[in-house]
């Protein structure tokens, strides 16, 4: 699942623009704009484009959990932090929430795409939408959040099977 051919020899600032390179390798514009044409008899588009994800349904405010689920967690020993947040530096906060949008972004993808039921595929889905998990691009503290989105949104144009979700 991993693209990045040799991960322990590779530099991280070279990371990122060998997977530009590939992605603009494995774009096919014909391919992209057949995906405007799909069949409306195409079961699996017609399922991401109708479902409606459990976050944007505001209407529910029912808990996923089971009451006896819910006293279970609770019931849970607490443990102490690993990591103190006052330990980690602006830098590396930053850098975990762009690589938290990374996943989320594939995260939601699948969801539609699977109707929030994952399937055997999901963690490949997971992980080629993903430069965090394909590419090991960590996502440098001085990048954009635009950057971010923009990675995405370039591999969702890449490599799923419906494009134009």
């Amino acid at each position: 699942m991993l693209e990045l051919a040799n991960p322990d020899e590779t530099a991280a600032d070279e990371r990122n623009q060998l997977r530009l390179d590939m992605e603009t390798t494995k774009f096919d514009a014909d391919r992209y704009l057949g995906d405007l044409f799909i069949d409306e008899d195409d079961y699996i588009y017609q399922q991401a484009i109708s479902l409606t994800p459990h976050w944007h349904n505001e209407t529910t405010t029912d808990s996923i959990l089971t009451p006896e689920e819910m006293t279970s967690i609770a019931a849970l020993p607490s443990k102490a932090a690993r990591i103190v947040p006052s330990q980690i530096s602006d830098n590396s906060t930053r850098t975990l929430y762009l690589g938290l949008w990374d996943l989320l972004f594939s995260y939601a993808y699948d969801y539609r795409m699977t109707s929030g039921d994952a399937t055997v595929e999901s963690s490949w889905t997971l992980s080629i939408l993903s430069p965090l998990l394909s590419w090991l691009d960590d996502h440098p503290s001085n990048e954009r959040l635009e950057d971010t989105i923009y990675a995405s949104l370039r591999r969702g144009l890449v490599y799923p099977y419906v494009r134009n979700l």
